[in-house]
């Protein structure tokens, strides 16, 4: 906030300097200018340098110039808000020596006052403050990755220059990525520096060294039977995504099976009786990317009006949302909009919060949390004929005090998904973040704190994420994420035949072939191949496009019919990853049926050549004595 005076009337004025900020990920701050001095009284120019050190504390140096556009007019007072009390070693001087700041640390904020030394009177005359502090909440060295996140500058009014200096450890090399693009870079005073100008206003400064995070995860999860009869139940497990890899170092017990659904969730098969309860503990590490890999790109879309329905929390077809997409012709806009239009409520985060879905966050904007970020965007842009989908997942934050999320109550994160057709994939974004770091751009590139548990597009409840599978009894925290080390990558395979043990001549002979991954990651794009000899001699594929670890995929195979009448073998061989299944099936000529039907038949003939013989005699006798008569 700056304060300032007028000379001839000694009318008071004030304006705002400002902070907001979001521990989801990470902790961001974006400083949000509020002048209320009229237009032109000011000019305004800043230079900021932001310098990281090895232990991810950032000292942070701002230079402000305030030139008097008016004889009348000078400031008296500056002040700002940050939103976070891990703030230090706070200086200040103006253009007569230092200043004594006035600090106030309370609800998870700083307040900082600066008066002036002296009045700087005159048109033209330019006012020097400069304001230096560390801070441990604009970067963050989280496992393998340093994130920075540079606060944005709302007030561009009368704003004649602004740049900023990031400078960063040399061993941190180059960022995997860096928002907006710097202006220049180079190497300075032992750190690698980038520049940028006034560009950098619109959303802050994003970068992030490091090619990939990693988090171990411990997840536990409660099935219960409540029937009188046996039945198969199911639980979710964090699959493989575009921008995702899950190694997974035991599940136990070991599932009878691990299948996609339409939407790509990873759903591990039990089998319960009546009235058994088991708990279930999954454990291993997930590879969080910021740039999708190639296996899971590309994939084809089969089920595209899926993601365009009405659903629970998603009322495409209401009035209200009907009106709103008319002005909303992309993506982007849509993802603005709900930046633009929600303000997310920190008193929610007791966990007593109920989901609202869309039109109630509309009528509600102000009472809001990721959920309804989430459904909203889900349900104008299904509104609008854009396939979007949402994700329950975990996002890290390392911040207790603030971080809108409870893993002692489990409580997740959700952020939504669109396909793009360009880059035939979905693409996750987080309006929630932006709006709560006050304008970070989660749009363009999510960060690599987002681990992903289940998606929900064919439904929006179901399945459920871990953390939700709990008994009546159960109390605490089932999800146990930190950050770690992969483990090694282990492929192993298992084949299972499922042939008749014998065959016949003119028999169409068919079978079953078991894949199974037994290894610790999902396989792609493989194929099986598979080959008989003998009697009968073909080959054939089968490509698999995913298998999940304990998953096992079936493939129903005709070998052929058989030749009538010949007596031998089939020799079958199948052959998936360099795992190689063999079996010899033996084949008789004829099935013991088929002697049986001739014998039968053979007998048939004898029986009938006799009475035909016996009754032709008879007629000859009878013919004779006639003939006689």
């Amino acid at each position: 906030m700056i304060k300032k005076k007028s000379l001839l009337i000694g009318i008071l004025r004030t304006g705002e300097f400002t902070s907001t900020f979001l521990f989801f990920g990470f902790l961001f701050l974006s400083l949000i200018i509020k002048p209320v001095f009229a237009q032109g009284e000011f000019s305004k120019s800043y230079s900021i340098k932001y310098t990281v050190n090895s232990d991810a504390s950032v000292l942070v140096e701002q230079n402000i110039s305030l030139k008097n556009n008016l004889a009348n007019i000078y400031a008296t007072e500056y002040s700002l808000t940050l939103g976070t009390v891990e703030v230090n070693n706070i200086w200040a001087s103006d253009n007569f020596g230092s200043l004594n700041p006035i600090i106030e640390k309370s609800n998870n904020q700083t307040k900082i006052k600066l008066n002036f030394n002296d009045k700087v009177v005159g048109k033209d005359q330019v006012l020097n403050l400069k304001l230096g502090y560390t801070s441990r909440d604009y970067a963050q060295l989280n496992g393998q990755v340093l994130t920075v996140a540079i606060p944005r500058i709302n007030d561009e009014t009368d704003l004649t220059s602004f740049e900023q200096e990031l400078l960063t450890p040399l061993f941190f090399e180059e960022p995997i990525f860096i928002r907006p693009r710097p202006s220049q870079t180079g190497i300075k005073a032992g750190f690698n520096a980038y520049q940028f100008d006034q560009s950098s206003l619109k959303n802050g400064i994003f970068a992030s060294f490091g090619a990939s995070q990693i988090f171990n995860f411990n997840l536990k999860y409660y099935l219960e039977n409540k029937d009188k009869v046996a039945q198969y139940l199911e639980i979710a497990l964090p699959p493989e995504t575009a921008f995702q890899k899950v190694y997974y170092q035991s599940i136990n017990p070991d599932p009878l099976d691990v299948q996609l659904d339409k939407d790509g969730n990873w759903l591990a098969i039990y089998l319960l009786e009546p009235k058994q309860g088991i708990e279930i503990k999954a454990s291993g590490a997930a590879e969080i990317f910021l740039e999708p890999k190639g296996e899971i790109k590309g994939m084809k879309m089969s089920n595209q009006a899926d993601y365009l329905l009405s659903q629970n929390y998603w009322p495409v077809n209401d009035p209200k949302i009907k009106d709103i997409v008319k002005d909303l012709d992309t993506v982007a806009q849509i993802y603005d909009y709900v930046v633009n239009t929600l303000d997310y409520s920190y008193n929610k985060l007791d966990g007593s919060n109920k989901r609202m879905g869309a039109i109630m966050a509309l009528n509600n904007p102000k009472d809001v949390v990721c959920m309804e970020f989430t459904d909203l965007f889900i349900t104008l842009a299904r509104a609008k004929g854009i396939l979007a989908r949402e994700v329950n997942g975990y996002a890290y934050t390392n911040n207790p005090n603030l971080r809108p999320l409870s893993l002692t109550q489990d409580i997740l994160h959700a952020w939504p998904e669109y396909y793009d057709w360009e880059e035939t994939l979905w693409r996750p974004v987080d309006p929630t973040w932006e709006d709560t770091t006050g304008g970070i751009d989660f749009f363009s590139q999510l960060d690599l704190n987002h681990f992903t548990f289940v998606f929900h597009g064919l439904s929006s409840e179901y399945p459920y994420p871990p953390g939700a599978y709990k008994s009546d009894t159960s109390q605490g925290q089932s999800l146990d994420i930190s950050f770690g080390q992969l483990p090694e990558e282990r492929l192993k395979t298992k084949v299972e035949l499922i042939l008749p043990k014998k065959a016949y001549g003119g028999q169409n002979l068919k079978g079953k072939v078991i894949l199974r991954n037994l290894g610790n990651t999902a396989i792609h794009q493989s194929k099986a191949s598979w080959e008989t000899t003998g009697l009968l001699n073909n080959k054939q594929t089968a490509l698999v496009q995913i298998l999940p670890p304990y998953g096992k995929k079936e493939i129903i195979i005709n070998l052929g019919r058989l030749e009538p009448f010949k007596k031998g073998s089939v020799k079958f061989k199948v052959n998936y990853k360099g795992e190689i299944a063999t079996e010899e099936i033996g084949v008789n000529s004829f099935s013991p049926y088929f002697s049986i039907i001739l014998s039968l038949g053979g007998a048939g003939g004898i029986f009938l050549f006799m009475l035909c013989f016996k009754l032709g005699k008879v007629y000859l006798k009878t013919r004779e004595k006639n003939i006689k008569n």
